[in-house]
């Protein structure tokens, strides 16, 4: 018979360091789909607002248009007021406002293979409405 003592002890070890991998992938998994989430939220809400700056003289001409300067400012205003320390780039013409806002997620387990930081970007559109 041979000597199989401590034989599940290397096994068990190897495990665990499995197990603190594969948790640390969760970990920064989850961490970068709440900063997907946070930046997606800034995106919609600063370019709906943006969508909001009507220009008044072709209101009155009965044409829905927007001021692409106020629309610019104000989806740039509100994304820097709603996530400081994002980067936002905002496009406006007269019939829809766009904006990209970016920030970068820094990551635990995926600094192990190099990836200290994963960058996040979503970019939103929105036009303006009457109703």
């Amino acid at each position: 018979m041979t000597e199989e003592r401590g034989s599940l002890l290397p096994m068990f070890g190897g495990l665990v360091v499995i197990a603190f991998i594969v948790l640390g992938l969760t970990v920064d998994i989850a961490r970068l789909q709440l900063a997907y989430r946070n930046v997606a939220a800034v995106a919609d809400l600063a370019t709906e607002a943006g969508a909001s700056a009507i220009d008044e003289a072709s209101m009155h001409e009965g044409v829905v248009a927007l001021d692409p300067v106020a629309a610019h400012d104000v989806t740039e205003q509100t994304a820097h007021e709603l996530a400081p320390g994002t980067e936002i780039d905002v496009e406006a013409a007269q019939d829809v406002v766009c904006a990209t806002v970016s920030t970068s997620v820094s990551t635990s387990a995926l600094a192990f293979i190099g990836q200290r930081t994963v960058a996040v970007s979503v970019r939103s559109c929105a036009e303006p409405a009457i109703g």
